[in-house]
């Protein structure tokens, strides 16, 4: 360890309120053991961020605690690391969660139940979970879950991936369906979906996968890039019979960003016949223009 006098200082810091570590080096490795130990006297703590700057060893037998850490106050947590490390430190935390979670992963995860098991977080804080925002670029997956409501304390939280293979993580995310219960299927939420014009090469299959997740949005939004992706999948459904509403079946209302005048075409033929079938089958879709600068 960097810093051998950590673990003795904050034993002796029983006031903190907000502890900060961030970008720990490959050198400085602290085991979630040792975290786990150190935080035990904290019980005032309501806030920790705990970063490293790359990879983080396996433990290398530190030896467990004798008791969980409980944390009473404690309320947000900033991680920047692996699952594995993660899953190990919050075994030996008790500290229901119910304001602001952000996590960033260095390795590729399965977006899936082991997830939301790892915190425990207020029932009633997660029922709030209303409304997801996704981000893609090309080596990132960032996912929020938050409220629309936008009360103060309501829970945020964020997942923030590296994406080595885009296809295996289209896939992970959209297999994650029928293993989230309510309401992280996202009920009413809203799916905003941005940076996807590298993506175009997917095979509509793929995408078609991927929208089955959100089989209970209502409110879709769509950056310029997502829109040129994802309506030619809509545009083919539009074409089978019963398509257009097996997949999405609860949208009303589809807001896309203003695109630039050459792919105004494309996108207006292929929301055309994805409208109309809607509104044949019963399922009425209501299109809008989107400035493209929604901050969920």
């Amino acid at each position: 360890m960097t810093f051998p006098g950590l673990p003795k200082l904050l034993l002796s810091a029983t006031s903190l309120i907000r502890l900060c570590i961030e970008d720990i080096p490959y050198s400085g490795y602290i085991s979630p053991y040792v975290m786990a130990n150190c935080l035990s006297s904290l019980t005032r703590l309501e806030a920790l961020r705990f970063t490293f700057l790359s990879r983080p060893l396996h433990d290398q037998g530190s030896p467990p605690p004798l008791t969980r850490t409980i944390l009473p106050k404690f309320a947000s947590l900033s991680f920047k690391g692996t699952v594995e490390y993660l899953e190990v430190l919050l075994t030996w935390i008790d500290a229901p969660l119910h304001n602001y979670i952000n996590i960033n992963f260095f390795d590729p995860v399965i977006f899936d139940t082991s997830l939301m098991s790892m915190f425990n977080i207020h029932e009633e804080s997660v029922q709030a979970l209303d409304q997801a925002h996704m981000h893609f670029n090309r080596n990132l997956i960032d996912v929020t879950l938050s409220s629309r409501k936008e009360t103060t304390g309501v829970l945020s939280l964020k997942f923030s991936v590296k994406c080595v293979d885009f296809d295996w993580e289209l896939h992970s995310l959209s297999q994650s369906h029928s293993q989230f219960s309510p309401p992280l299927v996202f009920s009413h939420d809203r799916f905003d979906g941005c940076s996807l014009l590298w993506t175009s090469d997917l095979e509509k299959a793929q995408w078609l996968e991927f929208l089955h997740f959100f089989a209970a949005v209502e409110y879709l939004y769509l950056s310029e890039g997502a829109a040129l992706c994802i309506t030619p999948v809509l545009q083919e459904l539009a074409t089978r019979e019963g398509g257009a509403v097996k997949v999405l079946p609860a949208l009303k209302n589809l807001f896309i960003e203003q695109p630039q005048p050459s792919n105004l075409g494309p996108l207006v033929e292929s929301i055309h016949e994805f409208v109309v079938a809607r509104e044949f089958a019963g399922h009425s879709v209501v299109v809008q223009r989107w400035k493209g600068e929604r901050k969920l």
